[in-house]
């Protein structure tokens, strides 16, 4: 995650991408004995931690996707998508989060439940919303 608030940082400062909303996709496998119970026992920690930042996470929402159904090699057992409102506010509270050393320890614990290794960032628009 550091090198992504890296990479947003230098995105922002050329202005191209603060308009646009943000989103994180991590495809996540579970460490061996580790499961959805685990993941959610950590949840309250992540929780507690991007609540008591400053920007209470800068906007931001996270969604844990489980498959259902599929024929897709190597599906893995989660996909984390994390969305801010744009690219300045996820910069900031990325970094936020792991200014102090608190961050880090979190996600160390989560570490230790799974790991993440296909990773992207996208820019995103609403393309319709049910009123």
């Amino acid at each position: 995650m550091r090198v992504a608030a890296i990479i947003f940082s230098l995105l922002i400062s050329f202005g191209s991408v603060a308009h646009a909303a943000t989103y994180e996709i991590l495809g996540c496998m579970f460490e061996e004995g580790k499961g959805m119970a685990d993941l959610e026992a950590w949840l309250p920690k992540f929780k507690a931690k991007a609540d008591a930042s400053k920007s209470k996470g800068g906007g931001y929402k996270a969604v844990i996707l489980t498959p259902q159904y599929g024929d897709t090699p190597n599906t893995p057992d989660f996909l984390w998508l994390g969305t801010w409102p744009d690219a300045a506010l996820m910069g900031s509270a990325l970094k936020e989060y792991f200014e102090d050393g608190v961050g880090a320890s979190v996600q160390k614990e989560f570490a230790a439940i799974a790991t993440c290794k296909a990773t992207s960032l996208w820019w995103g628009r609403t393309a319709y919303q049910a009123k």
